[in-house]
């Protein structure tokens, strides 16, 4: 979520001559937080969740017993039994390549037998074709090892979350980073580059954690994801009682984060929204995984896979913006005008004040003032956009308002958004002639 594709810049290289309504369909735009949202901005005061008390006396690390399992009859389920929780069941044909048959088969299977680590990898062998599954989950196995005797027998979450937080950002100097690039969701590349975003490290805390029986889930806002310890039935952990949960955010090397600042990030999502600020289950989880894939499949131009794996996200997660907004863009691409404007407007009837959804919806707008009443609304929520600044100034050209117009060619200038000479150059002109 926190990658936004490849942004599709404006074509405004053509003569200002040019018919207006042909320049309008690029600049689409996405926004992926959980392949999405930059590094967290640092806050001046962050306020931890800390648990109080003493630790219980059973042991967090009693060896796990070997379970017989049927053979898997399918290679998703092959793929997840392959290593549960360091148990290891079967192995994976590292010889054939995922589909998404594999995806879906993975989807139908219980939230006890998904493992997460095991369906990211899986995505990224579908991806790049050249991932071996089962070497990246052995290492995900021997990480989960180390973390386990890092841990010993205490049972406070605090502490166990502390030593997780160690090992990845201290011992494994794993970084969160700003600018988004296709893999970024993928496991795999952030154990490559050290580098991720909150997707890939999210998706690599949760599949660590459940490896060791630490019971974590993600939970999701408008274009970012993170992770929260909540408490289960089956192992008693000791916390204060008014303390329901600890959020961890991995783009700050897991600080404590209270659900305020979630919140504000949050906005205004609408009441009945069923995605967002709530724990999300496994199934849950690895669909949001399947927006970002579509999202990076997109940007290397596989428009029918990239819908697949929208439409497999959307089949779980009905509320996730990001996945319509991905799924419009995919739509757009194969001049699918109609599904794209439908999928847009989903987008935005789940999050209001998703600023690139408003932006592609003008750009698809045959309707000129409408499609200025949309770009106002992106910019007017995130006034960095510069490629919508651009938009506004074609836009407030064809109506012939060159003198707003020309206070848009100044907000291009102010956010380093190059626009043609010669356009901005008859603007002016016009607008001087008029004088």
């Amino acid at each position: 979520m926190c990658k936004p594709l490849k942004y599709i810049h404006l074509l405004m290289i053509f003569a200002f001559s040019c018919p207006i309504a042909t320049i309008f369909a690029a600049g689409e735009l996405s926004a992926r937080g959980k392949n999405g949202l930059s590094v967290w901005p640092q806050p001046d005061s962050l306020a931890p969740v800390t648990p109080t008390g003493v630790p219980r006396a059973d042991d967090f690390t009693q060896p796990q017993k070997t379970i017989d399992v049927p053979v898997a009859s399918t290679v998703a389920e092959e793929v997840c039994l392959a290593s549960a929780r360091g148990r290891r069941f079967g192995t994976f044909d590292q010889n054939k390549e995922a589909s998404f048959q594999d995806i879906r088969d993975f989807l139908k299977l219980p939230e006890a037998k998904l493992d997460l680590g095991m369906g990211n990898i899986l995505l990224g062998n579908l991806y790049q074709r050249n991932v071996e599954v089962t070497k990246h989950v052995e290492v995900l196995d021997e990480m989960a090892a180390k973390i386990r005797r890092n841990i010993g027998r205490t049972k406070d979450p605090q502490k166990i979350i502390d030593k997780i937080n160690s090992y990845l950002f201290e011992e494994l100097t794993l970084a969160a980073e700003d600018e988004p690039y296709p893999e970024d969701f993928l496991i795999h590349r952030l154990l490559e580059t050290k580098i991720g975003r909150c997707m890939s490290l999210v998706a690599l805390y949760i599949s660590l954690a459940d490896r060791i029986d630490f019971p974590v889930v993600s939970v999701c806002v408008p274009e970012h994801i993170f992770v929260r310890w909540i408490p289960d039935n089956k192992r008693k952990f000791l916390f204060s009682k008014k303390k329901s949960h600890i959020n961890i955010e991995t783009t700050l090397m897991g600080t404590s984060l209270q659900d305020q600042r979630y919140e504000e990030m949050a906005g205004k999502v609408p009441p009945d929204n069923n995605f967002y600020l709530r724990p999300l289950s496994k199934k849950e989880t690895f669909a949001t995984y399947l927006s970002a894939l579509g999202s990076a499949l997109l940007n290397d131009n596989r428009v029918d896979e990239a819908i697949e794996a929208c439409k497999l996200s959307l089949s779980v997660n009905s509320g996730d913006a990001e996945a319509w907004n991905n799924l419009g863009m995919a739509y757009r691409k194969n001049k699918l005008e109609d599904l794209a404007e439908t999928a847009y407007k989903r987008a935005l009837d789940n999050y209001p004040e998703f600023a690139e959804a408003w932006q592609n919806l003008g750009s698809i707008c045959d309707d000129n003032k409408k499609r200025i009443e949309y770009y106002k609304k992106a910019v007017s929520i995130k006034p960095q956009l510069s490629e919508v600044w651009g938009n506004l100034v074609l836009a407030y050209c064809e109506d012939e308002k060159f003198e707003l117009a020309l206070a848009c060619v100044n907000q291009c200038k102010k956010l380093g958004h190059r626009l043609p000479p010669n356009l901005v150059s008859k603007i002016e002109r016009r607008l001087y002639s008029d004088r």
